[in-house]
């Protein structure tokens, strides 16, 4: 129950695991389960379990399986920290067995807000308080300035704000394991909270998205080195100019999907009855999108990462 317990261990879970087995069997079999806060998640893990147990894995080699294809938040680093074997990315993912529960978006969070604390930039003067910015030409004019007052606007933010750093940290995370680069990331944040922040300008969130990069080169090193990596295959991919079709070898997951330009194109329908119009039918004129034969490359570049990235989870769920 939520609103009963703090968050366990991944430790915690798999003892509970171990010593309630009966239990969780017993509802996947028909026991009631209605007492549950989230009934239907709870059924699910139930019969996930249920099912496991009858594939007659030995478990006590592989401790993690039932639990994985549960565990909804950060799976993209999750999965690449176990792929990888990085000790670093797995601790703060939860993968190792640990007493204590740790969080990957404080983790990068706290780490991009000491790359903030430590920017040589001079002081903001307050110049820019009060004005409009208000056009990308005025950003440019104040760029400088701007960046002293990011840096002061974001460190009074994050201290007063319970929540917000947490919250700034987990948006880039989940485009950065979709081969984001920093100004996708920026344009992110801006979209996200342009309209809850009155204090942002383009400069404010270019400037923490370049340190958010930063954050994750040394706190997650191999998950950073890993999206890097498949970033070199989607370029090798874009160059192909083809399509690219692999599936996994377990799981038979579709490592790359195809992608078509799409092209609006009008199209008139007619009404089946002429009655109430006079003895003609009544004409519609509709735009849609049409799949055309031309190659979408950017969306097959930026797709790889992310595919390859399934792939890995489902070949590690079957196994």
């Amino acid at each position: 129950a939520k609103n009963k317990q703090e968050k366990l261990s991944r430790a915690e879970k798999l003892s509970i695991g171990e010593t309630d087995l009966d239990e969780f069997v017993g509802v996947a079999n028909g026991d009631d389960y209605l007492d549950a806060d989230e009934k239907a998640q709870y059924l699910a893990v139930c019969i996930d379990i249920r099912n496991s147990l009858s594939l007659g894995v030995d478990f006590d080699k592989y401790k993690s399986g039932t639990l994985l294809s549960r565990d909804a938040s950060q799976s993209g680093p999750m999965l690449m920290g176990i792929a990888t074997q990085d000790e670093n990315t797995m601790k703060y993912t939860n993968v190792l067995e640990d007493t204590n529960r740790y969080d990957l978006y404080e983790a990068l969070g706290a780490d991009m807000l000491k790359l903030l604390k430590d920017l040589d930039l001079p002081e903001y003067d307050g110049s820019l308080d009060g004005v409009n910015i208000s056009s990308v030409s005025d950003v440019y004019d104040h760029k400088d300035m701007l960046e002293s007052k990011a840096k002061r606007d974001f460190i009074k933010y994050f201290d007063e704000e319970a929540g917000a750093l947490r919250k700034w940290s987990k948006y880039p995370l989940m485009l950065f394991g979709y081969s984001a680069e920093e100004w996708c990331i920026a344009n992110d944040l801006w979209n996200k909270f342009n309209l809850k922040c009155d204090f942002l300008t383009p400069v404010h969130v270019k400037l923490l998205a370049d340190l958010y990069y930063k954050a994750a080169k040394t706190t997650i090193p191999a998950v950073y080195q890993f999206m890097e990596g498949l970033k070199k295959l989607a370029s090798e991919v874009h160059k192909q100019n083809t399509d690219l079709l692999v599936h996994s070898a377990y799981s038979n997951f579709p490592f790359m999907q195809n992608y078509f330009k799409k092209e609006s194109k009008s199209v008139f329908i007619y009404g089946k009855s002429a009655k109430k119009n006079g003895g003609v039918k009544d004409k519609v004129n509709l735009s849609v999108q049409v799949t055309t034969e031309k190659r979408n490359f950017h969306k097959t570049r930026s797709g790889t990462p992310a595919n390859a990235i399934h792939a890995i989870d489902s070949d590690l769920l079957k196994m």
